[in-house]
C-alpha cells in the first residue's frame, strides 16, 4: 500500500491478523510579513537658558612719571629696575655735555599694578536634543506618542 492510498476494507482483516492503519498528521508554519503599524522617531533641539554669576578681575596699571634731576657722581652705580611692593620703578636717564660728562637721572617712571573686581550676571543658551517616538498601530487605528 502506498503513503496516499487509503486502505481498503479488505486490508484491515487479514486471516486471524487485524492490521490497524496509522495515521500521522503533519502541522507546517508559513510566516507571513504583515505590516501592522508604523513608528516615527524625530529629535529636535532645545535651547535652555542658564543664568551664570561670576567674578571678574581686571588687572590694569597707572604710570607716574616723577621728576627727579639729579645729577650721578662718578662713582656712583647706574641704578636698575626695581620693584618696591606692587609698583615696578624704571630710571630713564639722559647724557648732557659739560666741561665733563655727566650721567642726570632725569625721571623715575613708577607702574603700579591695580585691581578691579565687579560681579557680572549674563545668559547662556544650553542645548539638549529630545526624541519624539509616534507609533501608529493600524489594526487599532490608535496613535501613541512618547515625549521626552
Amino acid at each position: 500500500m502506498s503513503s496516499g492510498d487509503k486502505p481498503k476494507r479488505d486490508d484491515l482483516h487479514n486471516g486471524d491478523e487485524k492490521v490497524i492503519p496509522i495515521v500521522e498528521e503533519v502541522a507546517t508554519v508559513d510566516i507571513v510579513k504583515r505590516t501592522t503599524g508604523r513608528t516615527r522617531v524625530s529629535t529636535r533641539t532645545e535651547v535652555k537658558t542658564t543664568p551664570i554669576e561670576e567674578n571678574l578681575e581686571t588687572y590694569g596699571v597707572d604710570v607716574t612719571r616723577v621728576h627727579i634731576g639729579r645729577d650721578l657722581g662718578p662713582d656712583e652705580t647706574i641704578p636698575s629696575t626695581r620693584e618696591e611692593g606692587d609698583t615696578t620703578i624704571i630710571p630713564v636717564f639722559e647724557e648732557y655735555l659739560v666741561v665733563e660728562k655727566r650721567l642726570r637721572l632725569v625721571e623715575e617712571v613708577h607702574i603700579r599694578r591695580t585691581t578691579k573686581s565687579e560681579a557680572v550676571h549674563f545668559s547662556v543658551d544650553q542645548k539638549r536634543q529630545v526624541a519624539d517616538v509616534e507609533h501608529e498601530d493600524f489594526g487599532t487605528k490608535e496613535t501613541k506618542t512618547e515625549i521626552e
